[in-house]
């Protein structure tokens, strides 16, 4: 029997040895050419070695796996990372030094997640790689993200859901912890959660006119990471329906499936749901003319498909099966990738909300497309992810959560604390485990498809992997995509799959066939710009300007969503008598290749055919919020408590669709007026719930200043019309829980 042991530190690497080593490094490996022997890969950007990775003018080197040296943040200069022994006894050594230490890097720096990271970060590291290196801690930390017995967003952008729903991956993440440990108490203790959640999201986010989920993605809230143009409010973006939340939302619905059927019920109709949610993300945002997914649809109420990639939705998608498998492959080819990795975002967006460029790299996104491509069998993208990986890592001395994409260097004002970011190492670590070796935990065990590329690095293992009540060795020889030999504990097996009752402690041996893999094109690409957003502004009606024309570009006029006419003037003239509500919009072009963002839409409608009910017919006005007591009568308070159904009747002339906005005011702000706590309340016509009017926060301690929410389609009949305007749990439930007020000023209706 193989006895296991936990990786120990080497003996402590003295500085003469480290120099001497550095100065060999730097002396020797650099006259290495592209394409020698001894490189592992190389791009035109660098070239990985097994101990080394050298850019032609910065080197990162590893003398053994418990130290990395690097010249690239100090110049001439060596810094060395001595990096702290894991408390797991999860060990993983292969022939490439830089890589395992690398691992060992990251393995360390999942033993300190903070408890106050978001609720999308703490499912995606559990997702990536906390379920079967810490599954105790992963539910400890999926726990602290319920509240009221369903998974809350906390406050992020525009107030937390529903203007950012992303924490809908909180269900996938539950579900990857079972199918590691098997527990089933886990699973009778999440799945009330996981059902509760979903029905809050189909009430309040849900776009019954596309099949999609509105929100936005919180990494987006990092101003490196902002994607929406400055013209949005947070209520605007509450209303995007975007490639990421979507993608999660399908697989939420596949897990909760896969929940109910582990405890014996029927999982038919949540399966029915994410097939229909699935359709509906690749008939609405992929885009066959270039083989990629749009970022969003956006622009209430008559959406338009964003000109950009968002590749953790695209990586998302491939490996939740969201995608076909030759829309994985399809996109793998033609999506823009740069020699130190693939974007985050693509293109670049200068004139977004935060103003600030979007080319980064995230390294969990590189994760998602290194499992994507070990599961199309697509070596030469999983090469590239797992040498982005390894660069950023090794050469900045840290798992950083966003670095430079032309540069590598992690990205400026990030603090130190950042240097250990839990989410990057567990980027790191999937990328090994379930990239290139392979390993896929389903309910009935796990599958075993290694994607090794023929390098010199022909060995690998891993110890000491607990998985429910076994404990595992697994040994990788060879290269290849094909398995040659499976053997555990020496007995040759014809299945793959090491069975999910299994128990005590084996040794798996692989032995790979050695073939030669497809290579794959990859879409080699430099950083490239949006065009700036344009500015409009009408007069005289129907006349409108493009103050911030170029001759450089084009612009496509979309009139009620659909693109009419492209245009090369500053000027543009509606000629039509406009009968209905009409959105103009105009999107720029340049070079005939990249689409910018959308102006915002013009809303033009006949005049009369607006309703508008003011405060004081909704209920009795005023507020002790605000000292003016004129001015406070022209609001009406609702909070959970107080005002928590309001009711009002119309009279229409004919059956039809309207669109509701309501002025309001929220001061539950932390000054920046991107945080803080939006109100949310839901709205029913005839006692049927139709959707949710969405508040975020406005100017903090600022009860006068108004915005306007979200625009809500309704469908009203031939005469009068009941509307109610409703706080109600758990849907109306924000990241506070129970603080959740807002003045409403007045509401208006446009008939479409």
């Amino acid at each position: 029997m193989i006895q296991f042991i936990s990786r120990k530190s080497s003996a402590a690497a003295v500085s003469a040895l480290i120099v001497s080593a550095m100065l060999s490094l730097l002396t020797g490996c650099r006259k290495d050419k592209a394409g020698s022997s001894g490189a592992l890969y190389e791009t035109g950007a660098y070239t990985l070695y097994a101990d080394s990775i050298i850019d032609g003018t910065h080197t990162a080197y590893a003398p053994d796996d418990n130290t990395l040296i690097s010249t690239f943040r100090t110049g001439a200069m060596a810094d060395t990372l001595h990096i702290p022994e894991p408390s797991t006894s999860l060990c993983y050594s292969s022939g490439a030094r830089l890589i395992d230490a690398v691992h060992n890097m990251s393995l360390a720096y999942m033993d300190s997640i903070p408890a106050n990271l978001s609720t999308s970060t703490v499912a995606y590291l559990t997702d990536l790689a906390l379920c079967y290196i810490a599954p105790d801690r992963a539910k400890e930390l999926l726990r602290s993200k319920v509240r009221d017995g369903a998974v809350v967003q906390g406050s992020t952008y525009g107030g937390g859901f529903p203007v950012a729903t992303d924490a809908i991956a909180w269900i996938s993440a539950a579900w990857s912890i079972y199918e590691v440990t098997g527990d089933a108490d886990w699973i009778e203790e999440v799945y009330p959660v996981v059902c509760r959640t979903l029905d809050i999201y189909e009430t309040v986010v849900k776009d019954d006119y596309t099949g999609l989920f509105k929100g936005m993605q919180s990494i987006a809230s990092n101003d490196k990471l902002h994607p929406y143009p400055r013209w949005m409010t947070p209520a605007d973006v509450s209303g995007v329906e975007t490639v990421t939340v979507n993608v999660l939302t399908a697989r939420a619905y596949e897990a909760a499936a896969m929940m109910a059927m582990a405890l014996g019920h029927d999982g038919k109709d949540y399966m029915a749901r994410r097939n229909d949610l699935v359709e509906a993300v690749n008939t609405t945002l992929w885009m066959p003319n270039v083989s990629m997914y749009s970022m969003y649809l956006y622009g209430e109420p008559y959406p338009i498909a964003a000109g950009a990639v968002d590749n953790l939705g695209q990586g998302l998608g491939m490996v939740y099966n969201v995608t076909t498998p030759e829309m994985a492959l399809s996109m793998q080819s033609h999506t823009p990738i740069y020699s130190l990795g693939i974007p985050s975002m693509y293109p670049q967006m200068p004139d977004s909300v935060s103003g600030a460029a979007s080319d980064v790299i995230v390294p969990a996104v590189e994760a998602y497309w290194a499992i994507a491509a070990s599961h199309s069998g697509n070596v030469t993208m999983l090469r590239r992810m797992v040498g982005s990986l390894t660069y950023v890592s090794a050469m900045n001395l840290g798992t950083w959560p966003y670095v430079d994409a032309r540069s590598g260097k992690a990205v400026d004002g990030l603090g130190d604390r950042e240097r250990r970011n839990p989410l990057s190492a567990a980027a790191n670590l999937a990328a090994i485990y379930r990239g290139m070796l392979g390993l896929r935990f389903t309910h009935g065990g796990i599958e075993i498809h290694p994607s090794i590329p023929q390098t010199t690095d022909t060995h690998r293992e891993i110890r000491n992997l607990r998985y429910r009540e076994a404990l595992l060795h697994i040994i990788i020889n060879g290269f290849g995509t094909v398995i040659s030999s499976y053997k555990m504990d020496g007995a040759e097996q014809t299945s793959h799959t090491i069975p999910s009752n299994i128990k005590g402690t084996h040794v798996i041996e692989i032995t790979m066939g050695g073939n030669t893999p497809k290579r794959h094109e990859l879409n080699d690409a430099v950083p490239a710009r949006m065009p700036s957003t344009p500015e409009v502004s009408s007069w005289n009606t129907k006349q409108i300007q493009i103050k911030n024309f170029t001759s450089d570009d084009a612009y496509e006029v979309y009139i009620n969503g659909v693109m009419e006419e492209q245009i090369f003037a500053d000027k543009y003239q509606i000629y039509a008598d406009v009968t209905r509500f009409t959105s103009v919009a105009f999107v720029p072009v340049i070079n005939e290749q990249y689409i910018g963002l959308s102006s915002k839409p013009l809303y033009f409608y006949p005049r009369g055919s607006v309703i508008t009910v003011p405060a004081d017919s909704l209920a009795y006005t005023g507020t002790s919020l605000i000292s003016d007591r004129k001015i406070a009568r022209q609001f009406v308070e609702t909070t959970e408590s107080y005002r928590g159904k309001m009711s009002f009747s119309i009279e229409v002339p004919a059956d039809g669709e309207y669109l509701m906005e309501c002025v309001y005011s929220n001061a539950l702000a932390d000054g920046t007026s991107r945080s803080g706590l939006c109100a949310i309340r839901l709205v029913s016509v005839n006692d049927s719930i139709a959707g949710a009017l969405v508040m975020p926060p406005t100017v903090k301690d600022e009860w006068t200043a108004t915005s306007r929410s979200n625009l809500l389609r309704l469908k009203l009949r031939q005469g009068e019309n009941r509307i109610s305007v409703i706080y109600r749990k758990p849907y109306t439930v924000n990241g506070h829980v129970t603080l959740n007020n807002v003045l409403i000023k007045t509401i208006r209706l446009y008939k479409l």
